[in-house]
């Protein structure tokens, strides 16, 4: 688990971040500066648990395109009070329909979705 929480400085995670290959939970919980996370997240195979409550700058989550299942582990994701994001990628309703817990931001309903269909 790497816990971030209430991190105010942070603007946006390391690219590298991905590095962390056996990373099952992720906190980023009221880290209120945090504006982009990085494509290359999407290589954290393990993930369970990615928890971004508050991020109240956070603006896009990456749009991921992949032959792959993307965060194929993935039963918890916490976008609430995200309200900034404009756009919900195509990784987050996969992840709903593998039978995760996501948590969307109150305005959900104004998004455009991502649909590889």
């Amino acid at each position: 688990m790497l816990n971030l929480s209430d991190c105010k400085v942070l603007k946006e995670m390391p690219e590298r971040l991905h590095e962390m290959f056996a990373l099952e939970s992720l906190n980023l919980t009221r880290c209120v500066e945090l504006t982009k996370v990085p494509a290359s997240m999407s290589r954290l195979q393990h993930l369970r648990s990615l928890d971004m409550e508050e991020c109240t700058q956070l603006t896009s989550l990456p749009d991921i395109k992949s032959t792959r299942v993307l965060f194929p582990h993935l039963e918890y994701l916490n976008l609430n009070r995200c309200d900034r994001i404009a756009y919900i990628p195509s990784w987050v309703t996969e992840a709903e329909r593998r039978g995760g817990a996501v948590i969307r931001p109150a305005n959900y309903g104004e998004f455009n979705e991502g649909d590889d269909e």
